[in-house]
């Protein structure tokens, strides 16, 4: 049993590691409003952290969770907060998000 137990484990942080790097992310809102950006994310002994470079600005990224192929995470901005939900597959990212104003988009990602 135990022996089963760190199989899954293992198994389970081995796939969710295949989220950690850098991601080139190009973002359209619903308004038309494209942003390119990079995204760059690492696990540190069981915590997920991340930040977005847009620009000159490095925003660190909250509440940022790994669930298999899924990454979530909220973007702090000065006009509110941007919620994204996101799945991987292989080198490639699609997911969608939300803004405290209700504007909502879609995003893609590109492994570099």
């Amino acid at each position: 049993m135990k022996l089963l137990m760190l199989t899954t484990l293992f198994a389970l942080v081995m796939y969710a590691a295949e989220v950690a790097g850098k991601w080139e992310i190009r973002s359209q809102s619903s308004d038309g409003q494209k942003i390119t950006a990079l995204l760059e994310v690492r696990e540190d002994w069981g915590t997920w952290n991340a930040v977005l470079l847009v620009e000159d600005d490095k925003i660190p990224l909250k509440a940022v969770a790994v669930e298999g192929d899924k990454i979530t995470f909220q973007v702090p901005t000065e006009e509110g907060t941007y919620t994204v939900k996101a799945s991987i597959k292989g080198d490639q990212m699609d997911g969608i998000f939300t803004a405290t104003d209700g504007t909502k988009g879609t995003l893609t990602g590109k492994r570099q």
